[in-house]
């Protein structure tokens, strides 16, 4: 491995220490920091040759004073505007000069420079300007291709998870514990030149792998296999849980299963027999599954599984669920609620909460009606007889007792003014039920007194009933009116509901019975343990069954055969007998202190997987030229291209061969790729970091301005925009579709937001747009509107910001420091549009000079508030808390080259008709830069521009340019 260090003792460190780095092994500490420092340390030799003398007098003459009168004045030591540096730049075009020529030249072709407001540059002294700085480019490229990126590429976090899921054939998160990665300047997480290194993360990258080697290989016997059958749900884990709970989920509906034995570790499985009850015109039940610990709080879960249920109650189907137990939070030692819970719920949204709302008529009573009330239960409430016997009754027993007698007094005074046939029956039947509540307290609070007063129960009752029995005859005549209605518990839903009209059929998931079983294994030791130490083969490689026999000699030559297997699948390439010597030396020294053969091995393969070549994706370098990939460093490439992980075995054998490198077996190769499930991949990874999609997860939705927004829609949105760019992939569809589309790709969630019939699922379905839809394509989607946003309301800096840089790969530069922010909290301000904001934040001179080449591209957004809907107006709030206003969008604007542009419509059809090239290039870069993983530089601006052109003769389709790239010295050169 060669670097062009900028110190001399570091070259040297890396030349001493290069043999270490070909094996594959971190021998020392010492290796591990010349690693760092050569990976942060590599320089491009960058040499533009020498320049003639005619070229620099023609600089001199003709193009200086060009740049002195119209450019000079906004961008020297003194004003640097748009971070560009326009009086450094002479005719020797060397490293530090070559991309700012390269972007004077873009924003002079296009434009956008000098702006309008400062004077014209004319159309001779611009064609001589840009003609001189395209010959200087094209006399560059002629005289060779010099290389200034990296080739060490680590592998990124999602990359290093699944190769090890591949390689041990368990399924688990390995990358939990790792720090994130580092993103480029175009928002890749694979480029090569932000993915370092440190000690610390060494120490991470052994614990990830030793946590890998003890799942992967077992020891001691088969555990026990827990299985566990449940036919009716188990309570809640929380006393507040208002959700209904059964069988039959109606949506917030939830099941609940719970288990006193269970394992701690391996696979598991929960099957469910379940069907769905679905109404017309609503969407599936959406089966969630969770699992947790068992508590008297809300417990600690962890999602397993969510499934759309489709089926028919009458036609019951089998759904499976797996995970690795050890995922899932678990009770810790001596818990005080031991045991997990398996919770089942019907996820579907349909608008209606969780519980059944019950409603029925109430007794409604006029002011007088009430003022009466009250004046009666003075005059005709109960009293106390008088004590026969000097004293008193008990103070607190005595205030008891009024109390309740008031309480009773006031709800036979209210049924005075209700008529017989009330159609508030319910309610009545609910004041009787508190009526003979308060009776039987009544009564127990008597016998009470009496016990206290030592007074007898029986002659002291008849006195109270001949004291007040007037009053007592005339409350039994007012109860008596209603004799007709059975008192009603106002707390019983169930018994209430009953008397009800049925409520809106909802759609409501039917469970029969959940089951659990774990851990999983056809047998002992399990599939993945043996696929790592496999039995011992013989001279001829055949499987001699000695696999028992734990002589030394056998386990030596196991040991080899295993190791010599593993270390070509992790590294990725054939490996040599020195190689596999190394680690065997290892191994024989991790033997004698290990209890087990399996233990040993263990040690040995996390060295393995702490060596660069399992973390790194190397491709060696032996000169400043580009040299091209071997097949096993093709195929590599490849696979953490579209698949993120390493090669499979069709893959290796090709390489291995030899085949892999010809012409027709890379395409057939990208398409079979292309075709797999693991592309998803590509598609997640590559969308997410490309557009940035994932950010949106860093944008709070204001609940003050958006109270119905359900956090959960964000994974929707941003589940829409990947499943649109892998319609476009997987259906060969013309990637301007990007820019603008007569299709979205929705869920049910999404199309309900969008108010387009869609799907009634969480499935995303391709759906049509009438043709006067304001959606389509990427700029309209609420992924894209919502990540540039304030989450209060719009943002066209962002959105502006946002479209240049990632569609049309022209980032602005970042603002000054000092500059103030855009004014939106003033009550003044909060009158104004977006549009009137930006106007008087750019009458200031520092701000003027960024925004008037942002501003215009973010403005045709306006009429998208912050979650993505359309509006005409935009909701503030005012200085006054909770009052809302309401304010005008307007969404026309001038861009920074004239053309006028009057919504979000407009500006689609601009950047389809003048764009095209534009946007088809950035993509192309993009696609490069990530299937790469480094970024592009101006030495590959030629064979960009080729794969540009084969893109646009191929009608724009995506798999037709991955396969170009790939077949691309671009991607098979280092």
């Amino acid at each position: 491995m060669e670097f062009a260090c900028c110190d001399a003792e570091l070259e040297l460190a890396c030349i001493e220490d290069r043999q270490e780095w070909r094996k594959g092994l971190f021998r020392s500490s010492k290796f591990c920091a010349v690693l760092l420092l050569a990976a942060c340390t590599c320089l491009a030799v960058f040499n533009t040759g020498v320049q003639g003398e005619e070229l620099v007098s023609s600089f001199q003459e003709n193009v200086q004073p060009i740049l002195t009168r119209y450019c000079v004045r906004c961008h020297d030591a003194d004003v640097t505007k748009a971070d560009l540096r326009v009086d450094r730049l002479t005719a020797k075009f060397d490293a530090t000069q070559i991309e700012t020529w390269h972007d004077v030249l873009d924003r002079v072709a296009t434009g956008e420079m000098p702006p309008q407001d400062a004077e014209e540059l004319p159309t001779l002294q611009r064609r001589k300007l840009l003609a001189w700085i395209r010959k200087k480019l094209d006399a560059i490229e002629s005289e060779g291709e010099p290389r200034g990126h990296a080739v060490v590429r680590r592998l990124t976090r999602y990359e290093y998870s699944n190769t090890l899921r591949d390689l041990t054939g368990i399924a688990l998160d390995y990358s939990v514990d790792l720090p994130p990665d580092s993103i480029s300047r175009n928002g890749f997480k694979n480029n090569g030149a932000a993915l370092g290194i440190s000690a610390l993360q060494m120490e991470y990258y052994v614990r990830a792998a030793r946590r890998a080697m003890e799942k992967a290989i077992v020891t001691g016997p088969a555990p026990p296999v827990h299985r566990h059958r449940f036919e009716s749900s188990s309570a809640s884990n929380a006393p507040k849980n208002k959700s209904p709970i059964g069988n039959r989920m109606e949506p917030g509906g939830q099941f609940f299963g719970k288990m006193l034995e269970y394992p701690r570790e391996g696979e598991f499985v929960i099957r469910v027999k379940a069907g769905a009850v679905v109404p017309e015109g609503q969407g599936f039940p959406r089966m969630q599954i969770k699992l947790g610990l068992r508590s008297d709080t809300v417990s600690p879960t962890r999602m397993l599984g969510t499934v759309d249920v489709s089926n028919p109650e009458q036609s019951l189907q089998i759904y499976e669920f797996r995970g690795r137990i050890e995922e899932f939070p678990l009770p810790g030692k001596n818990p005080k609620f031991p045991g997990v819970t398996i919770a089942v719920s019907n996820a579907y949204d349909d608008g209606l909460p969780a519980e059944r709302v019950v409603k029925y008529p109430l007794v409604k009573l006029s002011r007088d009606e009430t003022k009466l009330v009250q004046s009666r239960i003075k005059e005709r409430v109960l009293r106390l007889p008088k004590q026969q016997k000097a004293g008193t009754y008990n103070e607190k027993s005595g205030r008891d007792f009024n109390k309740t007698v008031r309480a009773l007094q006031k709800h036979i005074e209210e049924l005075r003014f209700v008529d017989r046939e009330s159609e508030a029956d319910i309610d009545v039947a609910c004041r009787l039920f508190e009526i003979d509540t308060l009776q039987k307290k009544l009564d127990r609070q008597l016998k009470q007194l009496c016990k206290e007063n030592e007074i007898d129960h029986v002659e002291w009752l008849q006195r109270f009933e001949s004291d007040n029995a007037d009053q007592l005859n005339d409350n039994a005549s007012v109860i008596q009116k209603f004799k007709h209605l059975t008192p009603l518990n106002p707390r019983d839903k169930d018994a209430i509901s009953a008397l009800l009209p049925p409520g809106p059929p909802r759609s409501t998931l039917v469970l029969e019975w959940l089951e659990f079983e774990g851990p999983l294994f056809d047998k002992w030791p399990p599939e993945n343990h043996r696929n790592l130490l496999p039995e011992l083969l013989d001279t001829a490689g055949v499987h001699t069954g000695k696999t028992l026999d734990s002589s030394p000699a056998n386990e030596q030559r196991r040991a080899r055969q295993a190791i010599k297997r593993f270390m070509k699948r992790a590294f990725r390439r054939p490996v040599t007998s020195a190689d596999v010597t190394y680690v065997m030396d290892y191994y024989a020294e991790v033997r004698q202190r290990s209890e087990s053969f399996e233990e040993a091995m263990r040690e040995a393969f996390v060295m393995i997987l702490i060596s660069p070549e399992f973390l790194y994706q190397i491709q060696p370098r032996h000169a400043s030229e580009a040299q091209r990939l071997t097949p096993q460093e093709f195929a590599t490439r490849l696979s953490y291209f579209l698949w993120a992980t390493m090669p499979d075995a069709e893959l290796t054998s090709l390489a291995d061969s030899g085949k892999l490198l010809e012409t027709k077996v890379v395409e057939d190769q990208v398409r079979r790729l292309l075709r797999s499930r693991k592309s998803s991949q590509f598609v997640t990874h590559f969308t997410d970091q490309w557009l940035d999609v994932s950010g949106i997860d860093r944008v709070a939705v204001n609940p003050e301005y958006y109270p119905d927004f359900d956090n959960e829609l964000k994974a929707s949105m941003q589940g829409e925009t990947r499943a649109f760019f892998g319609e476009l992939l997987n259906h060969d569809l013309s990637a301007l579709n990007l820019i603008d589309s007569d299709f979205v790709m929705v869920d049910a969630a999404l199309a309900q937001h969008y108010g387009v019939k869609g799907p009634r699922g969480s499935t995303f379905e391709r759906v049509n747009l009438a043709g006067d839809s304001r959606r389509g394509g990427l700029l309209t989607q609420a992924s894209v509107l919502l990540l540039n946003s304030t989450g209060e309301d719009s943002h066209p800096i962002r959105r502006g910001v946002w479209l240049r840089s990632r569609l049309l790969g022209d980032p602005p530069a970042p603002p000054p420091p000092d500059v103030p922010d855009l004014d939106t909290q003033s009550d003044e301000a909060v009158l104004l549009s977006v549009r009137e904001q930006l106007e008087r934040h750019r009458n200031r001179e520092a701000c003027n000079d960024c925004h008037r080449g942002i501003d215009p591209w973010g403005i045709p957004f306006e009429n998208f508030d912050a979650i993505g809907k359309f509006r005409n107006d935009a909701v503030r709030l005012g200085s006054k808390k909770g009052k809302k206003v309401s304010v005008a969008v307007s969404s026309h604007s001038v861009l920074p080259n004239g053309v006028k542009i009057q919504d979000i419509s407009d500006l689609k059809a601009y950047l389809l008709e003048r764009e095209r090239r534009r946007f088809a290039t950035t993509l192309v870069s993009r696609l490069v830069e990530y299937g790469t993983g480094r970024a592009i530089g101006f030495e590959d601006r030629k064979q960009i521009e080729m794969l540009t052109d084969t893109f646009e003769a191929e009608d724009y389709r995506l798999s037709d340019l991955i396969v170009a790239i790939v077949q691309s010295s671009l991607f098979q050169n280092n």
